[in-house]
């Protein structure tokens, strides 16, 4: 989560051109910050052998997120949306 927050920031404040209508946060950097949560989902769940069924959809989860957070602090409503996202695919995922 803070490899996304850091690349978010940093290319959204750097290249960030493109504001959302309800947000003060970039297209650019949201994009950002979901393709580092990819990779630093990528060795966490490497780590842990966890199945990368579930990389795309937090990496998604996590990005929708911090884009809609306004007042609540993101960094706890990204984590549960992400892990709440992460648990459902692997819950679906077992049943079928």
């Amino acid at each position: 989560m803070i490899l996304g927050d850091i690349a978010s920031a940093l290319i959204g404040k750097k290249w960030g051109t493109n504001r959302f209508i309800f947000s003060n946060k970039t297209w650019e950097g949201t994009i950002a910050g979901f393709f580092a949560n990819i990779v630093a989902g990528y060795f966490f769940l490497s780590a842990l052998q966890e199945p990368f069924i579930i990389l795309i959809p937090m990496a998604a989860a996590a990005s929708l997120v911090e884009v809609f957070t306004q007042k609540l602090d993101d960094n706890l409503t990204v984590s549960i949306f992400a892990g709440a996202t992460g648990q459902a695919i692997l819950w679906l995922v077992s049943i079928v």
